[in-house]
């Protein structure tokens, strides 16, 4: 278990109306709290450490770089440079 775990069981029961309304907003309020722990959790992990800072833009370079390579070799393979055709020198058949 780590900070922000919630430990929920569930049990089948008959409820009432009214009641299950207020169970589903008081499970909704856990879920938002859960999501704001998280938030502040990983926050603080970006704030406060250089080296994710460091290993994500390394990480978005190494991913950017990939993908011009990819594209570049696409283009060379797959996709040859147009090239006008030349008008021809031979003469016109005698039908013209």
């Amino acid at each position: 278990m780590s900070d922000g775990d919630f430990i929920r069981t569930i049990r089948s029961t008959d409820v009432e109306e009214s009641q299950q309304d207020q169970s589903e907003k008081y499970e909704n309020e856990i879920e938002l709290e859960k999501l704001k722990l998280l938030e502040k959790k990983f926050n603080r992990i970006i704030s406060s450490s250089s080296m994710y800072q460091k290993y994500e833009n390394l990480k978005q370079k190494i991913i950017q770089d990939n993908e011009e390579y990819e594209f570049e070799s696409y283009h060379r393979t797959r996709c040859p440079r147009y090239k006008p055709t030349m008008p021809s020198t031979n003469p016109l058949p005698k039908f013209w």
